[in-house]
């Protein structure tokens, strides 16, 4: 296993000056909010998955539905280096996941996820292993409301890093 070359981690990252943050302890199960990421998000949007150790059949069934231009994102793991997938955001696609992720605890699916649409980052998992996640303010919050509901999860507006990641002074 070799590491990740600063030059291959860099990519597109979340970047939002304010966020809904979900704290999903409570969650029983990660399947569920594999299942509700279809209900959040409008359509257009690509899930992005990270792992070093994805287990053989989750990754063979994204390498199948691998969306066909991919934005690339920022890598959130020099060492070792990750595996990285791109599917788009189909229902059918989603419905699938959810059932290997009903067959497998979540470190055989990934150690960071993200929805994105173009260029923009618009769910943020990289804490997802501690069952938190960073969502755009683009995403309603009546739907953000529902998806929290349905995973016996919480979350709140929060302030962040500023665009280019500074921390903003008050």
């Amino acid at each position: 296993m070799r590491y990740v070359p600063l030059r291959e981690r860099m990519g597109v990252f979340f970047n939002e000056p304010e966020y809904w943050a979900l704290d999903m302890r409570k969650a029983l199960c990660f399947s569920h909010f594999i299942r509700g990421l279809g209900g959040l998000f409008g359509g257009g949007e690509t899930l992005y998955l990270e792992s070093v150790t994805p287990h053989p059949r989750v990754e063979a069934y994204l390498r199948e539905r691998a969306a066909p231009h991919p934005t690339r994102l920022a890598l959130g793991s020099s060492w070792p280096r990750p595996r990285t997938f791109h599917m788009a955001l189909e229902p059918q696609a989603l419905e699938g996941l959810f059932l290997l992720a009903q067959r497998h605890p979540i470190g055989d699916l990934c150690e960071r996820l993200h929805v994105y649409r173009g260029n923009r980052v618009l769910l943020d998992g990289h804490d997802l292993l501690d069952m938190r996640c960073k969502i755009s303010l683009q995403v309603e919050e009546g739907a953000v409301r529902k998806f929290c509901r349905k995973l016996d999860s919480r979350y709140r507006k929060e302030t962040g890093p500023a665009p280019g990641g500074e921390v903003p002074h008050t």
